[in-house]
């Protein structure tokens, strides 16, 4: 099976969408705790491969995590529940299982000395760059975790990134062939642009009057407007020192520098005159135009 995917593989819509263990390298956070019921239990079985209560309740709290890094911290259970975390973290857990039931069938494994190394390499186990077994007791101590959980998932993301790698694959010689062959065929054609002095037509009057009554909507002069432009100079507005300072109280926040720094009466006066003139000058302005439009 394995090798008829790796010469079909191009033509594979690969929609899996593989779950990252979130706290491999950057550590786990216990972040949106659930209940799913009794953790030694397995809640279904894809295939041969079984999923665990475990593995559901970690990646319910990796998936919360990350929302609630997103949110900056605003993520409750309501909202959890509402975004559907629970059934994004099954969903996750039986892609996962599918991959490693394609694994199991072909023989696909991690070996004890592979899975140590990935283990070791982990940084948030790393003490000046040196796993440190205190660091990664510590870390099970602080998740509730013993080490025969932690580094199952860590063997089941392995064997997943393993089976991926399999996977890829050149494009064989004969499709490298095929493709080339197929883009290399061709037509050949002859074309002449015709013009209208090329198009000899012979119109009938009748025709043609038939024609423009049919589409006479089509064939009209553009249409033409009158503007009439009536302008109103805010200059010709007398205001007062109390309309002044009255329009600045009640807009002060308006009138800021730079920085957002309020600026007083004085420092604003010139911004606030013409403020205060253009809202006095619209009534003026709206009296011209409808003593313009009615003649």
């Amino acid at each position: 099976m394995i090798s008829w995917m790796q010469k079909h593989n191009k033509y594979l819509v690969w929609t899996i969408w593989i779950a990252t263990i979130a706290f491999i390298g950057a550590g786990f956070v216990g972040w949106g705790s659930y209940s799913f019921g009794s953790k030694a239990g397995n809640i279904a079985k894809v295939g041969e491969v079984e999923v665990s209560q475990n593995s559901l309740n970690m990646t319910y709290s990796n998936l919360y995590a990350q929302y609630n890094q997103m949110m900056e911290g605003k993520l409750d259970d309501a909202k959890a529940k509402e975004l559907g975390l629970v059934q994004q973290a099954f969903s996750m857990l039986t892609t996962q299982a599918k991959v490693l039931n394609l694994a199991k069938e072909n023989g696909i494994v991690i070996s004890d000395q592979e899975l140590l190394e990935a283990l070791q390499n982990i940084k948030a186990f790393q003490d000046d760059g040196l796993f440190n077994q205190e660091v990664y007791n510590m870390y099970l101590t602080t998740q509730q975790m013993n080490a025969k959980t932690f580094e199952a998932r860590l063997r089941d993301e392995l064997t997943i990134s393993k089976t991926f790698e399999m996977l890829q694959m050149d494009a064989l010689p004969f499709e490298t062939q095929v493709f080339a062959a197929a883009m290399g065929i061709s037509d050949q054609i002859q074309y002449k642009v015709l013009t209208f002095n090329d198009v000899n037509v012979s119109v009938e009057n009748e025709k043609l009057k038939s024609y423009w009554e049919m589409n006479k909507e089509n064939f009209k002069t553009p249409k033409q407007y009158t503007l009439s432009l009536l302008r109103t100079e805010k200059s010709d507005v007398a205001i007062t020192e109390e309309e002044l300072q009255a329009h600045y109280t009640a807009n002060s926040f308006n009138y800021t520098d730079s920085e957002g720094k309020q600026l007083t009466l004085e420092e604003a006066k010139e911004a606030v005159t013409k403020d205060l003139q253009l809202r006095k000058s619209k009534k003026s302005a709206q009296k011209a135009y409808i003593g313009m439009k009615k003649g």
